[in-house]
């Protein structure tokens, strides 16, 4: 009888324990519970945050692709210019050269040598701040 008390003692000893044990188990499985749906709603919310981040930085690149095409068709439209001037140098230099020069099918010889140089300094001059304009112009886009 002794020997019967003894092991139904061990066995509610056990039984206490293991429920003790699951107890702790519970609890632990709880804590646990809580600190995942906390971690859950922290990354929701940095989730969000970002997004709105995302946006923000898409609206800035489309708005700086919009000024690269803008600044691009302002640095073509220079290069136009530019080349218009180059252009107008060469028939300059060209037309100074050739009727400096008197050849035949030229402009009418001026009565004055100092008149010619005088007219090719004043266009060589005028060519010079158009290409100062340009080159501003060139310095403010870029």
């Amino acid at each position: 009888m002794v020997e019967l008390e003894t092991a139904d003692r061990q066995n509610r000893e056990l039984l206490q324990e293991r429920d003790v044990h699951q107890q702790q188990c519970d609890q632990m499985h709880r804590e646990t519970t809580a600190e995942l749906r906390e971690a859950l709603e922290d990354a929701r919310i940095q989730v969000k945050e970002l997004s709105v981040q995302v946006g923000l930085t898409e609206s800035k690149v489309q708005g700086l692709e919009e000024q690269l095409s803008l600044e691009d068709a302002k640095r073509r439209d220079l290069e136009l210019k530019l080349a218009g001037l180059t252009s107008a140098l060469r028939r300059t230099v060209s037309t100074s050269h050739a009727r400096l020069a008197g050849t035949p099918g030229s402009w009418r010889r001026s009565s004055s040598p100092w008149k010619n140089q005088m007219h090719v300094k004043g266009l060589f001059m005028l060519f010079i701040m158009r290409c100062q304009d340009v080159i501003f112009c060139y310095k403010q886009i870029y």
